[in-house]
């Protein structure tokens, strides 16, 4: 059997096995650069970089095979180094996706197996942040930096079990087994962001009851900002032709505040209300943002939240309300 990777370059060994099929078949994997595991590392306000975040590393490898002459099936089987072996269903001629996931653990320098595996990813974002200077540190201190580090020290192993048919009877043999060093995608966070956490939701605050429908006739929006540090700012709701009034954000010292806005919905200009009560009121697509700006009026934040606003039928023996029902989320 030949194991090609078509994204990493390693050799594959062949096991001798007893029973195995005679004919030699293509396996071949590919590691697409999405499918890469990102470690989070974060540090105090303007730094250094001591934290990491990732506690556990997710992959996604793609695989194909052949199925051997005399194999009425085949599982595949990875591992990463670190992790367990997870068995997936037959081996396709198509390429899948096989998701795996092992605890986070120091990096290796390099793509030699050999390396030590002794270079935390924090080190990496320090030592990528001081080789900066300059507005380009200012940059990378506020937004933070993703970059990829070849020498991921994760191994990648697998084989896999054919069921075949001889005559001691079915039994599974292992065809052959991968090892190679995997890249890894390292996310350094901003240290100088303002926030460490923004949330926006959207809830109906007041259901009523017209004809056979329950309509939300109004929205509650919710903001939720948690700053690292001292800031001073506003902050804003904006949804179609509508922008709430605006909110200080005052922080002396690391703190967080809550935010919130009502939000009325118009039926009618959408074909809402009618005179006959069977007649469901037209589905409503809205948009909101939640815009966090500075002393100056410059943008720091922004999140934004499509839901779609609906009545729902009167049921006998039913609540009168539900937010469920009313307001659906898109994005989430």
């Amino acid at each position: 059997m030949k194991a090609r990777f078509l994204f990493l370059s390693f050799l594959a060994a062949a096991l001798t096995q007893a029973a195995t099929p005679a004919n030699a078949v293509d396996i071949e994997f590919k590691l697409p650069d999405p499918g890469l595991a990102v470690i989070e590392v974060d540090g105090p306000y303007d730094g250094p970089y001591d934290k990491i975040v990732t506690e556990t590393v997710n992959y996604v490898v793609q695989a194909r095979g052949d199925k051997p002459n005399g194999a009425t099936d085949g599982k595949l089987v990875l591992r990463l180094q670190g992790g367990q072996d997870t068995e997936f269903g037959p081996i396709s001629q198509q390429w899948k996706d096989y998701k795996l996931s092992a605890p986070y653990h120091d990096l290796r320098a390099g793509t030699n197996v050999f390396a030590p595996t002794n270079i935390p990813a924090s080190q990496l974002c320090n030592d990528r942040l001081n080789a900066t200077s300059g507005a380009t540190r200012r940059q990378f201190l506020h937004k933070g930096e993703t970059f990829k580090h070849e020498g991921g020290y994760w191994y990648l192993n697998g084989h896999v079990k054919w069921l075949v048919q001889d005559a001691s009877g079915k039994h599974w043999t292992d065809q052959f087994r991968i090892d190679n060093v995997i890249p890894v995608k390292i996310h350094c966070r901003g240290l100088n962001r303002v926030f460490d956490k923004t949330t926006f939701r959207i809830e109906p605050a007041q259901v009523t009851q017209v004809g056979q429908f329950l309509c939300p006739m109004e929205l509650r929006l919710h903001g939720y900002a948690e700053a690292r540090a001292k800031f001073y700012g506003k902050s804003i709701f904006v949804g179609p032709h509508y922008l709430s009034a605006l909110e200080t954000l005052n922080y002396s010292y690391a703190g967080s505040r809550n935010v919130t806005a009502t939000y009325k919905v118009n039926w009618q200009p959408m074909g809402g209300f009618t005179t006959a009560p069977n007649q469901e009121p037209k589905k409503q697509d809205l948009t909101f943002q939640f815009n966090i700006s500075d002393k100056d009026g410059k943008l720091e934040n922004s999140m934004k939240k499509r839901i779609v606003v609906s009545c729902r039928k009167v049921q006998a023996n039913a609540p009168t309300a539900s937010d469920d029902m009313v307001v659906t989320p898109v994005d989430d």
